[in-house]
């Protein structure tokens, strides 16, 4: 197996590791890795939508995954959202653009 090598390795593609990425990436003699947990954006999918209550996900789609915990809430962490509220954040996430 061939070893890659980074110059920077970032932990997390929550808004600080996203937000780093981007900043090093204006140097284009730097290999950046950014290695995430979760899910990326797209399938990031909280069951509260099919079941009705929190499945208690490891990881949890909502906190955990490219974007954070602010991709599906307002930063506070709080995994006990409602059907509705799950049902409108998925709704309006597909009318974003896609990011890699």
């Amino acid at each position: 197996m061939k070893h890659k090598k980074y110059d920077v390795v970032i932990v997390g593609a929550g808004p600080a590791g996203i937000f780093t990425a981007l900043e090093l990436s204006k140097n284009k003699n730097l290999k950046v890795l950014i290695i995430e947990k979760g899910k990326g954006i797209e399938k990031r999918e909280c069951p509260t939508l099919k079941v009705g209550k929190c499945a208690r996900c490891i990881p949890c789609n909502i906190i955990s995954g490219w974007g954070g915990a602010g991709a599906f809430s307002d930063g506070k962490l709080n995994r006990h959202l409602s059907r509705e509220l799950c049902l409108l954040i998925k709704s309006l996430y597909k009318h974003l653009p896609q990011f890699v």
